[in-house]
């Protein structure tokens, strides 16, 4: 097993391939590829969980640390698929990934969520706060999970291509943001008794092309805003 000290260098200077949560999160940095491969990614098995670093902080949670990725212009982690590359996490009251500050970011390419355990979680999967111009590419975002996908303060963020299931709270949430598109996906099984969508003070909004079926909420109750 390679040291996150040396990863295998891929398609140009700033592009590595990580094998393990170690190697993954020592190549977290502004610009870097990372290339996901096979297998899961359990943030909470980190060398250094909760240990704060240039590019990222860990947040202290109820019952846990939360990774913070801070203002990682142009960083990308691009997995081998859906259900092959997985990044986890096992706290219930932390969110999977958390973006601060940063633009052109990119993820795509892999399954997020929490690890099963008993009780609901209050962390979300994927969230966003002052970030520019985010894509979300061809991702499982699973509950456990309160949301899948929540912005504030963000501009020009796309999820596309992916599959949000089994969140008992919203699918996405955006507050305070402009032209946030969710495009060609799927969502089922969220908003357990809620809404499946909150647009909070935000504009260009869009909602396109995508299957939206068995969800617990009614029609007239969807949309928040």
């Amino acid at each position: 097993m390679k040291s996150p000290e040396s990863p295998v260098i891929v398609n140009d200077e700033k592009g590595v391939k990580v094998s393990n949560v170690d190697e993954l999160l020592a190549a977290i940095e502004p610009g870097a590829n990372i290339v996901l491969a096979e297998g899961t990614y359990n943030l909470t098995e980190a060398e250094n969980y909760g240990v704060n670093t240039l590019y990222y902080n860990w947040a202290e949670m109820a019952d846990g640390y939360e990774l913070q990725i801070l203002k990682a212009d142009g960083l990308s982690i691009r997995g081998a698929g859906i259900g092959k590359s997985s990044i986890v996490t096992d706290p219930r009251a932390v969110d999977v990934l958390s973006f601060v500050g940063g633009q052109n970011i990119s993820l795509a390419g892999f399954t997020a969520g929490h690890t099963e355990a008993s009780g609901h979680c209050m962390g979300d999967v994927l969230s966003f706060d002052g970030v520019r111009n985010a894509r979300i590419d061809s991702c499982d975002l699973f509950g456990c999970g309160y949301m899948g996908v929540v912005t504030s303060g963000c501009r020009d963020v796309l999820v596309e291509n992916s599959v949000i299931r089994d969140c008992s709270g919203m699918a996405v949430y955006s507050r305070n943001c402009y032209n946030v598109q969710v495009e060609n996906c799927e969502i089922f099984n969220c908003a357990d008794g809620g809404f499946l969508m909150g647009i909070h003070a935000s504009s260009g909004f869009v909602l396109s092309n995508s299957r939206i079926h068995d969800n617990p909420c009614s029609p007239a109750a969807a949309i928040l805003t």
